[in-house]
């Protein structure tokens, strides 16, 4: 009925004036007593960072805050993913909770900080573990700002603006690899998804990294509520509508990517070609343990509750799939007269043992030669 607080009170205002003058010509009335207003002034913050340089060597930069989930994508992902953190890091070091998952060798930089969370791993059970509690955090974070009677963490952390222990970090979720931790485990999914569909107002924010760009993995419930597309060259056309709704990421260069960015146009944008100097993150190393200890128990439990694969049946498939040169699943569960989770879970433990492997979602299992 009316827009804002401000047409409501107008109106009020009108009324109270309607009242008095009935009371001057003696009719009955009552005191109307006008709503209490309350406004919490919003947090003044942002999570801005560079992803590269436009055609006139001007730098394009991103807001976390602005569009709170992005996919990187294409042969330069895990190069764009360092220079994003590196910055995020180095400027948030004490305001912002990271969450990074990926192979250590690459990230073992990071692992030391004391922003940095969790142990760095591409463990896809771990990973599904880390979701699974963000899913529950996220949750929690909701309850706290219902209870406080406000709809997002920036109207939470202003109205707690003198009391620091009240307010909630902001979480960045770094994932690399994600194509194939959704191939090993569809939970990742699934995680992923619930995130992007509300942990907006939570202030936990999404970067997902795919070199090898699929319909299978990056589809279209994945992209529904992430806003932000960082795309560098990918193997084809198909790959690239997968992401941007368009061609055109194939025909780039090696340090070239396209941004689809909440303006909803595509820009073509030069990455970083200078190495990273990583070694500069030793300054903000701390020598305590600054690992959160509730993310790792909940995942070592989640883990621990994970149902065991036979270990005989496993060895038994083993030492099959070597005889062969490629199948499908459907191959292992006439065999061994298993069904198809059955057969898909032993297929993915053999895949993290780097006994079989698979080009891509939906394709052949392969032996590895």
């Amino acid at each position: 009925m009316y827009d804002d607080d401000k047409d409501l009170i107008d109106f009020l205002e009108e009324l109270e004036k309607m009242v008095a003058r009935d009371k001057e010509e003696g009719f009955d009335t009552f005191e109307i007593e006008k709503p209490k207003k309350t406004l919490y002034e919003k947090e003044n913050f942002s999570l801005d960072f560079s992803v590269g340089y436009d055609d006139n060597g001007d730098a394009v930069n991103l807001n976390l805050i602005e569009a709170p989930h992005l996919l990187v994508g294409g042969n330069s992902t895990h190069w764009a993913l360092l220079n994003i953190l590196y910055q995020l890091t180095t400027e948030y070091v004490d305001k912002v909770d990271f969450v990074i998952c990926g192979k250590k060798e690459k990230y073992r930089e990071f692992n030391p900080l004391p922003c940095v969370i969790n142990e760095i791993t591409d463990d896809d059970n771990y990973v599904s573990g880390i979701l699974r509690y963000m899913v529950t955090e996220m949750e929690h974070r909701f309850e706290l700002m219902e209870q406080s009677l406000v709809r997002n963490i920036a109207e939470y952390n202003g109205k707690y603006s003198n009391d620091t222990r009240k307010q909630m970090k902001r979480i960045v979720i770094a994932i690399d690899d994600y194509d194939r931790l959704f191939s090993l485990n569809r939970e990742v999914g699934n995680g992923i998804i619930r995130l992007t569909q509300k942990a907006r107002a939570a202030g936990i924010h999404i970067i997902l990294g795919s070199t090898n760009i699929d319909i299978s993995s990056v589809n279209r419930y994945t992209l529904a509520n992430i806003p932000v597309q960082l795309v560098s060259k990918v193997k084809d056309r198909n790959a690239s509508i997968s992401c941007l709704g368009q061609g055109g990421a194939e025909k780039l260069n090696d340090n070239e990517a396209l941004l689809s960015s909440y303006s909803y146009k595509l820009q073509r944008v030069s990455l970083e070609s200078e190495p990273f100097d990583t070694s500069r993150l030793s300054f903000y190393y701390w020598d305590d343990d600054c690992k959160s200890k509730e993310l790792q128990v909940f995942v070592d439990n989640y883990i621990k509750s994970l149902k065991p694969i036979d270990g005989d049946l496993l060895n038994e498939v083993r030492e099959f799939v070597k005889t062969i040169d490629c199948f499908y699943i459907s191959v292992i569960q006439r065999k061994f007269k298993i069904g198809y989770y059955k057969a898909r879970e032993i297929l993915n433990q053999l895949m993290r043992e780097g006994v079989v492997y698979r080009e891509r979602p939906g394709k052949p299992y392969y032996n590895i030669k």
